[in-house]
């Protein structure tokens, strides 16, 4: 399988498929967001991933618990298949624990919690999956935005999918290097194979948009607000300014989205931009009293400490780019 070497390499129009992890694909600022480890989990960090301007197919083994927020154009439909059905996750503030099938078209993020993710994602255009739904259906589909949500999905219909896109990235892996017209080809498979999975479910009634006191709003705006802030520490009195509400309303929306309190959330945020320091310098033992400072936490051992419960090491055990 070819393997990433450049951000050209990874951005220009021909597919092209590689096997990365998924913490370097975020330090690497190669997908715009960020992951917020809440704690380790055993196993490797390992993706697979079929990428061009047009598509993207990957295989995702991430062990840890963590809400990982990636930012998307409102003109994709993007969408997760968790593999492990018995998982608990919640995409966007909304819930899902047995087979199912998360679609997000006409939003801007993408924001996953989940204990571990064994997963495939994935982005097609909206246009061309309301294309193959058009197609398959006989031009009785409804538009793609009305599905977006968790959608239940049968046994036979999640294996399916399973199999399908699996056979997608190994099939592409054989016939490297691949052409803009072998790409073309490759998302409108990826997109009927996406269309048959939703018309296949048991259930596609109309999701309404989210819309003003919504969890996953309230959420947002704060976001929003923690990214103005920068690196220093904030009280939930600002927090809930921000967002407009109470903070018994504002904990409630944050454990539904992310499953912890907007506190926790906001410290393991700058626990996270920590460890990206850490992880960008070749010793990262003579930076963490200096990474720790610069996000806020004052106390080297209370921050050791809460590095630990995250990412199951001490700071100055991270590994740097030699690592």
């Amino acid at each position: 399988m070819q393997k990433f070497k450049s951000e050209d390499e990874f951005r220009r129009a021909p597919p092209v498929h590689f096997r990365t992890t998924t913490g370097r694909l975020f330090r690497q600022g190669l997908v715009d967001g960020q992951v917020v480890q809440f704690k380790p989990g055993v196993g490797r960090d390992a993706l697979s991933m079929l990428l061009s301007p047009t598509l993207c197919l990957a295989h995702q083994l991430f062990p840890h618990s963590a809400a990982v927020s990636t930012t998307q154009k409102a003109e994709n439909a993007n969408f997760t298949l968790p593999l492990e059905t018995g998982a608990a996750w919640r995409v966007n503030g909304r819930p899902g624990a047995h087979r199912v099938l998360f679609l997000n078209a006409g939003l801007t993020e993408t924001q996953i919690i989940a204990p571990n993710r064994n997963s495939i994602f994935g982005r097609v255009s909206e246009a061309r999956l309301q294309a193959s739904l058009d197609a398959l259906s006989g031009g009785t589909a409804a538009a793609v935005r009305r599905f977006s949500g968790p959608i239940e999905l049968s046994a036979a219909s999640h294996a399916f999918l399973r199999n399908a896109f699996l056979d997608i990235l190994e099939e592409s892996r054989e016939i490297l290097p691949l052409n803009s017209g072998q790409g073309t080809y490759l998302e409108h498979s990826i997109a009927d194979i996406l269309a048959q999975g939703l018309l296949s479910a048991g259930d596609m009634r109309p999701r309404l948009p989210l819309v003003g006191r919504d969890p996953y709003a309230l959420y947002r705006k704060v976001i929003a607000y923690l990214e103005q802030a920068g690196d220093r520490p904030v009280c939930l009195s600002e927090l809930c300014s921000a967002a407009g509400v109470s903070a018994p309303t504002l904990t409630r929306a944050f454990r539904e989205v992310v499953g912890v309190s907007p506190m926790k959330f906001e410290r393991l945020r700058r626990l996270a931009q920590a460890r990206n320091d850490l992880l960008r310098d070749p010793d990262p033992r003579s930076v963490v009293k200096r990474s720790a400072l610069r996000h806020g936490f004052r106390e080297l051992g209370r921050f050791s400490a809460l590095y630990k419960a995250s990412y199951g090491g001490l700071p100055s055990q991270a590994r740097g780019p030699s690592g």
